[in-house]
């Protein structure tokens, strides 16, 4: 009796040795876990850069490459005082502001004589934002002719420079609440000079972003019977101070945000 007792006792140990050889093999997939992966891809391109000339005068010829516009001014047929000229423009085509720069050179004998034929002056250089245009006229000047005026012929060649705006800066206006017809507006930072404003909803706005009008309220700047450095609606725009001002579209309580690029 005592010999079988202890046969079944080695038995049961033998079989709890079992059980827990199973157990340790079983757990060694409790620590897997289910995984899954995403791909996030960032993409950039530089933006275009570029000038081309045009013009709305059937006289002035432009190049293939809208690089160079050629204009004969034909003959002087008075004495008398007097101009001429011809319009050509320079258009931003590529995506990123630019600024125009003219300079202007002459050759030929139209510098003697009595009347002081000149060309006239090349035109300051202006922002362009992209799309955006300059119009200049390019041409001669002159005080009455006397007879040593005779003869004489030149050329005048303009240049225009078109180099990336420095130092753009984007600004957006504080929120703009317009009445129906309102007008309200937004100012560059001091020393810099509005190139192009775009009007849109504020965050949680009541309006659509749209205006009736969109001006840039700079020198030669008018509307509405109003004059630059004036607003319409009482604000004057200090010197040098330049921005972009806009009138409400006729929507019950517009609330916009003016986006202003400008540069130095």
């Amino acid at each position: 009796m005592r010999t079988a007792s202890k046969v079944t006792r080695v038995a049961a140990a033998c079989g709890a040795g079992a059980l827990g050889l199973a157990l340790i093999a079983m757990g060694s997939g409790v620590g897997a876990a289910l995984t899954d992966s995403a791909t996030a891809n960032a993409s950039i391109n530089t933006g275009t850069f570029g000038c081309e000339l045009s013009s709305t005068d059937s006289n002035v010829v432009i190049s293939a490459n809208k690089h160079t516009a050629t204009v004969d001014l034909g003959t002087i047929s008075s004495s008398a005082a007097s101009s001429k000229t011809a319009p050509v423009t320079v258009t931003n085509t590529g995506a990123i502001p630019l600024a125009t720069s003219w300079s202007e050179t002459t050759t030929g004998n139209i510098l003697g004589g009595s009347g002081a034929i000149s060309a006239v002056p090349a035109a300051a250089g202006v922002p362009l934002a992209a799309g955006a245009a300059q119009t200049v006229n390019i041409g001669f000047q002159w005080n009455e002719l006397s007879n040593s005026d005779l003869g004489r012929s030149g050329t005048a060649q303009y240049t225009v420079s078109c180099n990336e705006a420095p130092n753009t800066q984007i600004v957006r206006s504080a929120t703009l609440n317009l009445s129906g017809t309102g007008w309200g507006g937004w100012s560059c930072p001091a020393g810099t000079q509005i190139v192009s404003a775009t009007a849109e909803e504020a965050t949680g706005g009541t309006g659509n972003g749209t205006v009736a009008e969109l001006d840039l309220w700079r020198s030669g700047a008018s509307t509405a019977g109003v004059n630059y450095p004036s607003t319409p609606w009482g604000y004057t725009y200090g010197t040098g101070e330049e921005g972009a001002i806009a009138q409400n579209d006729g929507d019950t309580g517009e609330t916009i945000v003016l986006v202003l690029t400008c540069t130095a």
